[in-house]
C-alpha cells in the first residue's frame, strides 16, 4: 500500500492574520537563531501562508478550540486567562 509523503512545517506560531479577498490568510512564522548572538531577540520570518475560505477557517478554529480544551485537561497547557484582543495586524 502506498503512502504519499506529507510536507510538514514546523512553525513558532502565527505572525499575521487578515481577511482579504473573500479569504482568510495566516502568516505561519518561525524564529530564526543568529549564531554568536543568543542574548538578541531572533529574528521572525514567515514560513509559509495558508489562504482558507472564511468556513474553513471557522472549522478549523473550532478544531483548535477543541484540542486545547484537551490538551489544558491533560495538564499540558494552563487554563489562560483573559487578555486584551491584538490590534490589527499585531501577531496572534
Amino acid at each position: 500500500m502506498f503512502t504519499p509523503t506529507i510536507s510538514e512545517c514546523y512553525i513558532d506560531g502565527i505572525g499575521k492574520a487578515r481577511f482579504s479577498g473573500g479569504v482568510v490568510r495566516l502568516d505561519l512564522v518561525s524564529a530564526t537563531e543568529i549564531l554568536d548572538t543568543p542574548d538578541k531577540d531572533a529574528p521572525i520570518i514567515v514560513k509559509q501562508r495558508l489562504i482558507m475560505p472564511p468556513e474553513a477557517f471557522l472549522r478549523s478554529v473550532t478544531m483548535l478550540r477543541r484540542l486545547s480544551d484537551q490538551l489544558v485537561e491533560a495538564g499540558v497547557l494552563k487554563q489562560a486567562t483573559a487578555t486584551p484582543e491584538p490590534g490589527p495586524g499585531a501577531p496572534v
